[in-house]
This record gives structure tokens, C-alpha cells and sequence, in this order.
């Protein structure tokens, strides 16, 4: 038997019920001019005040019907089956690149939140962009997003001009990822402050006095919040001083090499690093065994952006693990609170990560010599 000829029931909300009824009833003209008030509403369909209130939420929102002051809601229109019948949609934005690791991660985040979303009536669909001009996104995006309407736009990842673009047009967009701070829309993201200051810590309390920070020189917003972190658990520190050094390097491998020969030619010598993207720790851990160093008795690594393929690298890392399935489950409630409710919190969702000692954290040489006061 064919699946696609069934109509496969959904579990609604009560919410999305009450405002399916409340439509229905402007439909075939049960209401003109003004609805009834909210407490014979609740009174009529045998809900509390306010589920009949977020109901009435989402029909203003589809344009529905109007809120006037002393008066109550003014019918401004019937859906014309519009509404009611058209496909519902949550666009899943986020920008490709040749090397494909945001199109992987994508994937596995997209099969909960569509399974979610679908369950009161909405259909997922999944963008990546490609060839956009991220200083200058003004244009692209206004055509793009006429020719893809969305109830709602999740953004993955995106750059500060694509966000700002989406909270300046006041489309209902929430941030998968850390927002920039000019951006005024919800965002969840991993705890990337607590990831940096726990990781300085780690290295202090295990005798480390001199250590550093590596960061691309073209950073987001979750890079800024590593770095914020790492300097607050350095001043956090008490005891013998410490010194935290922050590295900024270019995006090839060369550039990192060279800004780690510099590093570790300085006296006192660096015994710890921190590396914020995946993809350079492997350059990092890479050049520091090519170069006759031992990893973790001369140096000790540390990744802060854990992604599963430094789980194939030997010595396996020592990094931080985000849980998908809790990221997951934690986006897709809040995008199917927006569908169901018509209102999207602001707040700013963040997730501590699960620390892996690995084998590249070990205390560091006696013979370092200390930082001085």
C-alpha cells in the first residue's frame, strides 16, 4: 500500500486546536465584525482563558483579526482555506561551504526537528546557501526569502550581516549558534564562556602557569565567548601567578605553524594550549609531534570545539562533547513553542558541554621555569 495517499494523523496541541476552531468559525461566517469576548470564548469551546488568548495570538498573526482597545478582536478577514489548508514552514538556513562540516552537522540535528515540527503540522525544509556575499548579503536575501516564505527561519550558523539582515527585516528568525551582540533575536549555542574559563582552570590546577589561547583571526561569536572565558579563569586564579596568552592566527595551516614557533620559543615556555576550532587542533597536535615534542608530557592540548573525527587522532584529544540529541531536542522545542504559540522568548539558550580528559592533558614539565610575579 502506498504511504504517501494516507493522511497520517498528528498530535496537535490544544493551543493549535482552539485557534483551528477559531478560524473555522470566521470561515463560514459563525463571526463578523468582532469575536466574542475571551471569557465566552473559553466558555464556548471548553478551554481556559489563556489558551483562548495564544489562539487568538495566531490568527493576529496570520492577519486574521485585529486587537482594538475597549472593544476586543475585529474580524478582518476569512483564511479562505489560505490558512488553514496552505503547507506550513520552517526554513532551516545555513551557509555551504566546499569542506561540507556545517552540511554534516546540519544533518544530524535536522532529523529531530523535523520529526518534532511535523507533529503539530509544520514541514521542515532544509537550506544551504551558497555564493553569498557575507559583507554584503542586503540583496540575496531579500529575493531569497520571497521566493522561500517561512512561518519561521532558523539560522545555522550564520554571519553577523546575515543575522543582523533577518533581525533588521523583523522576520521571526531564532539563531542556532551564538548571536552577535547587536543581534536582538533567541539564540541557543553551546556554553562557550564556561568552556573556556573550565578549560583554564584545568590547566592551572594541574600546575600549569603558562599557557595560551589559539583563535582564527576571523572569529564568531562563540570564538569571543571562548576567549572571554579563558582570561576570566586566569584572573580567577589565586594562587602562584599565571599568565593565559592569547594567539591569533590566519585560516591555513602555515599560519598556525609559524604563530606556534613563535610560542614556543618564548621564556618562560608554554606548557598548555587551547585550541577553539577542531579542525586546527589536528594542525596543532599535527606540528608539535613532527616537531620531536611529546604530547601531553612537554605540552599539554586541549580542544574546545569537539567534533567526533578527533575521536580517529592518536593521542585521542583531550575536548569538550556537545550532546546532539539534547541540542536537538532543546531547538526543536523552542521553534515548535514559536508554531504553536506565535511567540518566540528572548532568551539566549546555552548548554554547558561534557568535558573528555583524553590523553593530551597532563601536568607540565618540573623543569619549566615559573611566571614571575
Amino acid at each position: 500500500m502506498r504511504s504517501d495517499i494516507l493522511d497520517i494523523p498528528r498530535k496537535t496541541s490544544i493551543i493549535a486546536l482552539t485557534a483551528a476552531s477559531l478560524r473555522r468559525g470566521i470561515d463560514n461566517g459563525q463571526w463578523t465584525g468582532f469575536l466574542p469576548s475571551e471569557r465566552q470564548l473559553s466558555d464556548m469551546l471548553q478551554v481556559s482563558r489563556p489558551t483562548v488568548a495564544l489562539a487568538l495570538a495566531s490568527l493576529k498573526r496570520e492577519g486574521l483579526i485585529q486587537s482594538e482597545r475597549g472593544k476586543g478582536h475585529r474580524v478582518l478577514r476569512a483564511s479562505a482555506g489560505g490558512e488553514s489548508d496552505r503547507q506550513r514552514k520552517v526554513n532551516l538556513l545555513f551557509i555551504e561551504n566546499s569542506k561540507n562540516e556545517r552540511n554534516q552537522a546540519v544533518s544530524a540535528y535536522s532529523d529531530e526537528l523535523r520529526r518534532r515540527l511535523y507533529s503539530v503540522g509544520y514541514h521542515l525544509e532544509v537550506i544551504g546557501l551558497t555564493g553569498l556575499n557575507e559583507k554584503r548579503p542586503e540583496n540575496a536575501l531579500r529575493k531569497f526569502a520571497a521566493r522561500k516564505p517561512a512561518d519561521l527561519w532558523i539560522l545555522y550558523s550564520t554571519p553577523p550581516t546575515v543575522q543582523q539582515w533577518f533581525s533588521a527585516q523583523s522576520l521571526p528568525a531564532l539563531i542556532f549558534g551564538s548571536n552577535e551582540a547587536s543581534v536582538k533575536l533567541p539564540s541557543i549555542d553551546m556554553d562557550y564562556y564556561a568552556t573556556g574559563r573550565h578549560a583554564a582552570g584545568t590547566f592551572i590546577h594541574l600546575g600549569h602557569r603558562n599557557i595560551a589561547c589559539f583563535l582564527p583571526l576571523r572569529t564568531r561569536a562563540g570564538d569571543l565567548a571562548t576567549k572571554a572565558g579563558f582570561e576570566a579563569g586566569i584572573r580567577s586564579h589565586r594562587g602562584d601567578p599565571a599568565a593565559g596568552t592569547i594567539v591569533w592566527h590566519g585560516p591555513t595551516a602555515h599560519d598556525i605553524c609559524i604563530q606556534l614557533d613563535r610560542l614556543l620559543t618564548r621564556n618562560p615556555s608554554c606548557t598548555g594550549i587551547l585550541v577553539v576550532q577542531s579542525l586546527h587542533a589536528i594542525t596543532v597536535l599535527s606540528y608539535l609531534l613532527r616537531s620531536g615534542h611529546n604530547i601531553p608530557r612537554d605540552i599539554s592540548v586541549i580542544v574546545c570545539d569537539g567534533e567526533s573525527f578527533l575521536r580517529h587522532f592518536t593521542p585521542t584529544p583531550s575536548y569538550y562533547e556537545y550532546n546532539v540529541q539534547l541540542f536537538a531536542t532543546k531547538l526543536a522545542r523552542l521553534a515548535v513553542q514559536f508554531c504553536t504559540l506565535a511567540v518566540l522568548p528572548h532568551l539566549h539558550s546555552r548548554i554547558v558541554p561534557k568535558f573528555l580528559p583524553g590523553e593530551t592533558l597532563a601536568p607540565p614539565p618540573r623543569n619549566v621555569t615559573s611566571v614571575s610575579r
